[in-house]
Formats: C-alpha cells, structure tokens, sequence
C-alpha cells in the first residue's frame, strides 16, 4: 500500500473505523481458524480411538462452523456498506469543491467522480480489510503451529514471502497495463466531450460519421487495454495459487514423513495440515483482490 493511499484513506470520513474494526475481525478470525483445527483434529483422534467426549467436540464443532458463516457474512456486508460511505462522502466533499478545480478538465473529472470513485468498492471493502487479515492471521496461526510442530512453522515462515514477492513482480507489470488503460480511458472522455462541444460546427461540414469512427476506434482500444489487464490479473491469480500450493505441499511432505517415521504425534500433525493452508490464504487472497481493485 502506497503511503498516499494511506493517507488518503486515514483522512476519510469513516476510515478509521474500517481500520480498528479491522483489526478486531481479523483477530476473531484468527481465533476462529485456530479453534477450527483444533477441534477437527480432536473429532477425528476421538473417533478413531472411540473417545467417549467426542460427540461434545462435534457439537462445539458444528457451533463454530455457524459462527464462522455469521461473522464472515456479516464482516463482508458491514465492509461493503461502510466502503459505500465513504465513497459517497468522497464524492460529496468532491463535487462540493468543485470550483477549486477550474483547471481540470470536465471530462477527466467526470472519469474520477464516476469509474474512479466506483473502483474504491473492492479496494475499500475487500483489499483494505483483507490487509490487515493477512497482516494479523497468517503471524497468529503460525504462532499456533510453532507451539505443536517447530519445523512445519519454520517453512511456512520460510515460504510465506514467496507470495508478496512474485506478487509485486506480476504488480510491477500490470502497473503500466493498468496506466495505459486509465489514460485510454482519460482520453476517450476527452475526446467525446470535445466531440460535443463542437457537433453542430461537425455536422455543418459533414464530419458527424468521421467523428463516431473514431471515436469507436477509441474506444475499441480502450477494450483492449483493459483485457490486457484482465489477462495479466489471471496469470498472476495461476501463479500465486501455484506458490501458495507448492508451499502447502512441502509441509504436508514434511509432516507426512515425520508421521510415517513415529517422530511426530498424530494430533499435532492433523492441527499442522489443518492449518497450513490459513498462512498463505490471507496474503494470496490480498495479492489477487489487489489485482481486482
């Protein structure tokens, strides 16, 4: 996140409360994946060994499950309609100050008060909340994995910053896709208003039909910008899944090995692949939705 956004985003009315709410679900969150692999782990161990508390271990399970599918549904509609606010405050202070912005040009305006405002609903709503979980939870659960398997814990602090490094390798491409696309887009707005403005002078020398060419040519281009972009967002989704996968497949390969040997208990090689997946989740899941936005 650049220190600008930042910025910006602190200034906003309502933002700080997307950040402290934030950090709270994303703390519940952790807690609830933690829960979550612990208690799978002690329903399975329970029914192999015919535990007789086992059936209380399902029904904690099942109530997690429900507040896990509450707290997620909820998070996502409080984010969504909060991102809302804010946009429409920004939007509101915006157009309210719009005589400041005499040197502008309309049609640029017109483009940040309508596509670029519209596109701070998944960057508000999803990528900024999805942060602070990968800053809080991938640290938490491998926190708990240190606890039951040091080694496993090790390589997923060894790999996790696999996926933030290709990542920014993929973000340093698409940047210029997404300039390009901006300034396609900038310039088929210009060029319609203008195209306006001047109409009756067109239509008087008969270059109405040479004008909505072009500016169909125009706005051709500026398709193809944006499925550049789209391309580039799908490879670099395949190559983050592909890290986060790989990086799953080493310490399941560690944990399976030591299991087969007797170096490593069952539980806490069931609580370990549990888990493993929930590190990479949150970063991969930011990487892509920072693509989106």
């Amino acid at each position: 996140m650049k220190s600008s956004d930042l910025r910006l985003l602190l200034t906003a009315s309502g933002s700080r409360r997307l950040l402290s709410v934030g950090i709270f679900a994303a703390v519940m969150w952790a807690t609830i994946l933690i829960a979550n692999a612990v208690l799978i782990a002690e329903v399975i161990i329970g029914i192999i060994s015919h535990a007789p508390g086992v059936n209380h271990s399902i029904i904690l399970l099942a109530l997690l499950w429900v507040l896990r599918a509450l707290f997620n549904a909820g998070f996502e509609h409080w984010t969504s309609s909060q991102a809302v606010t804010i946009k429409r405050n920004l939007r509101n202070s915006t157009t309210s100050k719009v005589a400041t912005y005499s040197g502008t040009s309309p049609a640029q305006l017109s483009t940040v008060l309508t596509k670029g405002l519209n596109g701070l609903d998944i960057y508000l709503g999803r990528f900024i909340p999805q942060m602070i979980f990968a800053s809080i939870v991938p640290f938490a659960v491998m926190a708990t994995m240190f606890l039951e398997d040091r080694l496993s814990a090790f390589i997923a602090l060894v790999t996790l910053p696999l996926i933030p490094f290709f990542g920014a390798l993929i973000g340093r491409y698409s940047a210029d896709s997404v300039a390009r696309k901006w300034q396609s887009l900038g310039t088929l707005s210009r060029y319609f208003e203008d195209s306006l403005r001047g109409f009756a002078t067109l239509k008087i020398f008969g270059r109405s039909h040479s004008q909505s060419k072009r500016i169909g040519v125009m706005g051709q281009k500026y398709t193809d910008e944006t499925m550049q972009v789209l391309k580039i967002s799908f490879i670099s989704a395949f190559a983050l899944e592909l890290v986060a996968t790989i990086s799953v497949a080493v310490v399941a390969v560690s944990v399976g090995l030591r299991l087969v040997s007797g170096s490593m208990d069952f539980k806490p090689a069931l609580i370990v692949l549990i888990l493993a997946p929930e590190v990479y989740f949150p970063v991969r899941n930011a990487a892509s939705l920072f693509h989106a936005s």
